[in-house]
């Protein structure tokens, strides 16, 4: 007497079979999966790179304005119309990889958006001018960049807000277009900010106090100016508070 096994020879071969497409299917899922992430990485990374490079050619318009408004306000003191900002003729683009269509933020082609605020006085200039007043006039400057004939189109707007700020040197205790050599033999207090376009040199003999901020272009030195005749005196340090 022959007794039946559940699951024949024959069952076991169409089960095996199964079995392998079920596999042959999660591996096919699986690599496909793979392959669309590999491909939506490298176009997010492309266009990334579009973006960042957009966003270069975009501030090279900018600087051009700033690099202007600098040599006219170091000249003259005074800022042209933002008109004439706004028309400066463009970075040249012959020697880029990528050319580019530029706008002023606005939707007009060729163009750098430049507005120049209202002359103000203000005593509100920021860390790098404690107590001192000044006018200033805020300059907002924006420029858009589009690679043209690209893959991937992808604009950058770049905006710099810029201040054109004038002190008046009076309120300085001392400002100084030379070397400043100081070397008082009596004490002396400084109450007022000093500054000098040159190097400070400071070989005092008495006490000597700073209650403001001391700058120079070149450095401050706490040496004798090596023009100067030596003396035996000793050197007191001054005193910065």
């Amino acid at each position: 007497m022959r007794i039946p096994h559940p699951i024949e020879p024959g069952d076991r071969q169409g089960y095996a079979l199964m079995i392998t497409l079920m596999f042959l299917t999660a591996s096919l899922i699986t690599l496909s999966s793979i392959m669309w992430w590999a491909s939506s990485n490298g176009q997010v990374t492309q266009q990334n790179e579009a973006f960042t490079t957009s966003e270069a050619a975009a501030e090279a318009a900018t600087e051009m304005v700033v690099a202007t408004m600098d040599r006219d306000w170091t000249y003259g003191q005074t800022l042209q119309s933002a008109s004439f900002y706004g028309g400066l003729t463009l970075p040249n683009q012959s020697a880029w990889p990528v050319s580019y269509q530029y706008s002023d933020g606005s939707g007009n082609n060729n163009k750098i958006g430049v507005n120049i605020g209202t002359l103000y006085f203000t005593n509100q200039l920021g860390s790098s001018f404690s107590n001192l007043s000044g006018y200033v006039q805020n300059v907002t400057i924006t420029s858009s960049a589009l690679p043209l004939n690209q893959t991937y189109a992808v604009a950058a707007t770049v905006q710099q807000v810029v201040h054109a700020t004038v002190i008046p040197l009076f309120q300085f205790a001392i400002f100084y277009n030379m070397d400043l050599d100081i070397s008082p033999g009596q004490p002396m207090n400084i109450g007022g900010n000093v500054f000098c376009n040159a190097t400070i040199w400071m070989w005092p003999y008495a006490a000597m106090v700073f209650s403001n901020d001391v700058e120079a272009v070149g450095n401050v030195t706490n040496q004798m100016q090596p023009d100067d005749q030596q003396s035996s005196s000793g050197y007191v340090a001054p005193t910065y508070i």
